[in-house]
């Protein structure tokens, strides 16, 4: 039987607070991070192209943009497609 996500994301941070990747009172990454990072994951395993459409990132309502798929991939297999604005 296959190990439920939610399992295997709560394992696989506390094994990364086991070797110290974060620190005692750090801010574990949302789970729209984690989201992401497990997507790149699937990318890497079958080692496809990704192509991810940005156009509204600029949009949301918080202080912060919220990171794109991009930001996690660190072999180049993301292409980022965005857009400028007139407005």
């Amino acid at each position: 039987m296959r190990t439920p996500l939610y399992k295997q994301l709560s394992e696989q941070l506390a094994d990364q607070i086991r070797q110290g990747i974060y620190k005692t009172a750090e801010k574990l990454p949302s789970v729209r991070n984690l989201a992401k990072q497990q997507l790149v994951d699937l990318i890497y395993e079958d080692d496809l192209p990704f192509i991810e459409d940005d156009i509204y990132g600029d949009l949301g309502y918080s202080e912060q943009r919220p990171k794109a798929v991009k930001a996690f991939d660190t072999r180049g297999q993301v292409l980022l497609c965005s857009s400028v604005s007139k407005v």
